[in-house]
């Protein structure tokens, strides 16, 4: 499945319909009157940091799956030992 992102400075942002379909967004009003709430109070990003950097979604079945995803930037060989898969 292509990746749909919206460029942002240097960074991208996962679309909310991902963050809906994938279980971090629960509620879309609720999302909205805290928006409301920490644009009044003067809040830039209140959101905290999971560490994710992606998510991936894999079909199988007929079934979304998603996979958060981080990445590092290393200068030695990435080895099965330091992988890990989040289900």
């Amino acid at each position: 499945m292509p990746c749909e992102a919206s460029p942002v400075g240097s960074g991208y942002n996962i679309p909310e319909d991902i963050l809906f379909d994938c279980g971090f967004i629960t509620n879309y009003n609720t999302l909205r009157l805290n928006r409301k709430r920490n644009n009044k109070l003067n809040k830039i990003n209140p959101i905290q940091e999971y560490g994710l950097d992606g998510i991936s979604i894999e079909i199988i079945n007929n079934k979304k799956v998603y996979h958060a995803l981080q990445m590092k930037l290393w200068n030695n060989k990435l080895c099965g030992p330091t992988l890990f898969e989040v289900h």
